[in-house]
């Protein structure tokens, strides 16, 4: 049997948990520091997010260090007792952060956040937080939400699903060892080895094809925790030996470059944790196989620095501490500044100590939480989680009530008179009107139509959704609306048009997916997502030429910027491709069909978000963009439109943008919902504006080409 792990020469030692490794509190240091940094300035180190690979190697060679300690003495797992521990080492603090997140979004979070962010708090509590954020990846509108404070607890819900299956595979592959009378070491080893490389090979995959999913998969990580178990497993006392501290003390710092230059040539855009991931994460084993060498220059002296090792110390409470501040301070004093960044550094800094000594120390050593194989540990873990999710169950309920009442006042002031774009090119009415019910920031976000969000085909699938209003008789003819989200958000003033003009109104949309014989570009490479959104764009092109009913018109728009994110396919830029596609399937329909196809020209896109500026600004006439800055990125739709026989452009910028300004509220009435998709209310008060156009454009196309 391979002689056991035994960490030389560590420098100190807490009672009670076995020595403390300064290469490892120097790792736990630097992944912590790039994380944080990283969440505050990303742009100036736009991989320090892959801190989080450092923490899970440490994890996989620790733990599987203390179970194969086992294994070797006992041939087997205490698996309760483990469980215990992991519990008291990582629990009480998690959920006392949990808890104060809790409160802190009951007391000064803005309603519209309490759905979202109670969902992750639930997910979080029970450890599944990774999972939760992997079905946000792939939901449209989930994508467009603010972070949760709780975003980064996905990592801590992989560590925690690894300590659930990592005994388990030690004691299974123990138990099978020795009723087969071989070594429990060796089985093991195997074990780990077939998990690491199954592990690694569907990273690869997953990460090329699905990225925004794959980066929060725990089996997609399971590699790295493996890598560490490796370095337990294969005695790494004995390769130490064949290196002189001279050579293991550069070994060391070999490992912290290779994490250095991964923190900052990495990006989010790459299929992480695909091939770049071997970097930090190779570096990471190579300073763990260094060890502790004594040389004068070597990572673990400086890691025995006192303000290292205190930052190693509190590692995991500042983790747990940095993101909910860098998330939920500007709930309460606006966008983050330098100085409220340094501000957040010294407080997380204060909060990790109070905590590491007034919660994690405690509760690791209370007597009473080890009692009776640790049952008392489970109940109050347990407990504590149901509370949180009780909690998350009951709050948000009430807050959608609340959110519901000032939405449906908002929606009905919309119809009035001089209310939202009614008041545009009126003298009677003010556009901006003092004392107007403008909804706040944490109102607006929500309002979206609920009906509309049921009818996009998401990213995941091709599934031809087709949702129809207005009468279903049809009396005054048949109308579509197509198109990607920003179709959807202007689907409220269609609806309404529909149910005053005797119209069936069919709509079909899929976010960002235009109608356009193009292949969509996008900057995650979710291959599924854009073969998914090709498949959808022919069935409503087949759907619409070969409806029972002939449509009297068809009304299409998108995303100007989706629209620009093609790929070329041969033409000079992804504009030019973009006119082509969309005027390829336009002149595929018409020639089939001889309907009429009305383009709205896409609302304008702001610089920063014109929800933030009503919400900071006490001024609300003062949020506006100029028109070069709001149409900066040019439509195809409006190219694509010209000289084509039987197609007419909407133009509404004259409603959206009045004496030249857009505006971010309009009549008392906020015009957006997030960046840069319409409100319902103000979509509302955008149908007459709306009608006046469609009826002028189908006049033209009546003089100009005959009978629509």
């Amino acid at each position: 049997m391979s002689s056991q792990l035994a960490p030389p020469r560590p420098t100190r030692k807490s009672a009670g948990r076995g020595p403390m490794l300064p290469e490892i509190q120097g790792l736990r240091a630097v992944a912590v520091l790039l994380v944080v940094l990283f969440h505050l300035w990303p742009a100036r180190l736009p991989g320090g997010f892959i801190g989080v690979d450092v923490f899970f190697v440490i994890s996989g060679f620790l733990i599987s260090a203390h179970l194969l300690r086992e294994v070797d003495r006992t041939g087997r797992v205490r698996i309760i007792q483990f469980w215990g521990r992991r519990i008291r080492r990582l629990l009480p603090a998690s959920l006392f952060v949990l808890a104060a997140i809790t409160v802190a979004t009951l007391v000064v979070g803005p309603l519209s956040a309490w759905e979202q962010v109670f969902r992750h708090v639930a997910a979080s509590a029970v450890y599944i937080e990774n999972w939760a954020l992997a079905a946000d990846a792939v939901d449209y509108w989930a994508q467009s939400e603010a972070a949760p404070p709780t975003q980064h607890y996905w990592s801590l819900s992989v560590e925690e699903q690894f300590y659930f299956v990592w005994p388990l595979v030690f004691a299974l592959a123990a138990f099978v060892a020795t009723r087969r009378s071989r070594s429990p070491r060796s089985a093991v080893t195997v074990a780990v080895g077939v998990l690491v490389v199954a592990s690694f090979g569907y990273s690869l995959w997953f990460s090329a094809t699905n990225p925004s999913v794959a980066y929060f998969s725990t089996f997609t990580r399971a590699w790295e925790f493996g890598l560490g178990a490796i370095l337990a497993l294969l005695g790494i006392e004995r390769v130490r030996s064949l290196l002189a501290p001279l050579g293991r003390a550069l070994l060391a710092w070999v490992g912290l470059a290779m994490i250095g230059v991964a923190a900052l040539i990495t990006r989010s855009s790459d299929a992480f944790p695909g091939v770049i991931a071997l970097l930090p994460v190779v570096g990471t084993v190579l300073v763990i196989l260094a060890g502790t060498s004594g040389a004068p220059v070597s990572f673990d002296r400086v890691s025995s620095w006192r303000p290292v090792r205190f930052l190693g110390d509190v590692s995991y409470s500042v983790y747990l501490w940095h993101w909910p501040l860098i998330v939920m301070l500007p709930w309460v004093w606006g966008p983050l500044t330098t100085v409220t960044k340094i501000g957040i550094i010294v407080a997380t800094l204060v909060l990790a100590w109070l905590t590491k000594m007034l919660i994690e120390d405690p509760c690791r050593d209370a007597r009473w939480l080890t009692a009776r194989r640790s049952v008392p540990t489970f109940v109050a873990a347990a407990a504590v989680s149901a509370l949180l999710v009780g909690v998350s169950v009951t709050a948000p309920p009430l807050g959608r009530d609340t959110v519901a009442t000032r939405l449906e006042e908002a929606n009905s002031f919309a119809l009035t008179s001089c209310a939202g774009a009614s008041a545009v090119g009126d003298p009677a009415c003010d556009i901006d009107p003092p004392g107007a019910p403008v909804p706040g920031s944490d109102i607006v976000a929500q309002d979206a139509d609920p009906v509309i969000e049921q009818c996009f085909s998401q990213d995941a699938n091709s599934e031809l959704i087709r949702c129809t209003f207005g009468d279903p008789d049809a009396a005054n003819g048949r109308v579509a609306l197509v198109g990607d989200s920003h179709a959807g958000a202007l689907a409220p003033a269609m609806m309404r048009l529909a149910d005053e003009r005797g119209w069936a109104l069919d709509v079909y949309l899929k976010p960002g997916c235009p109608w356009s014989d193009t292949r969509r570009f996008r900057e995650d490479n979710n291959v599924v997502a854009i073969d998914n959104c090709e498949s959808w764009r022919d069935q409503v092109s087949s759907a619409l030429a070969s409806a029972d009913a002939p449509y009297s018109f068809v009304v299409t728009t998108s995303y100007a910027i989706v629209g620009n994110m093609v790929e070329p396919a041969g033409e000079p830029t992804p504009f030019d491709a973009s006119v082509r596609g969309l005027r390829e399937t336009w002149g595929e329909f018409v020639s089939a069909t001889s309907t009429p196809i009305l383009v709205v020209r896409d609302n304008p896109n702001w610089d920063q978000s014109p929800v933030e500026c009503l919400a900071d600004s006490t001024d609300k006439a003062a949020c506006v963009e100029s028109l070069d800055r709001a149409f900066s990125n040019r439509d195809p739709q409006v190219a694509a439109a010209e000289g084509m026989s039987r197609v007419a452009l909407l133009d509404l910028t004259p409603v959206y943008c009045p004496e030249d300004m857009c505006r971010a509220a309009i009549g008392g009435t906020a015009v957006y919902r997030d960046a840069h998709h319409l409100s319902r209310s103000f979509a509302l008060s955008l149908a007459p504006a709306l009608e006046q156009r469609i009826d002028a454009a189908l006049q033209s196309l009546t003089t100009t080409e005959g009978t629509p």
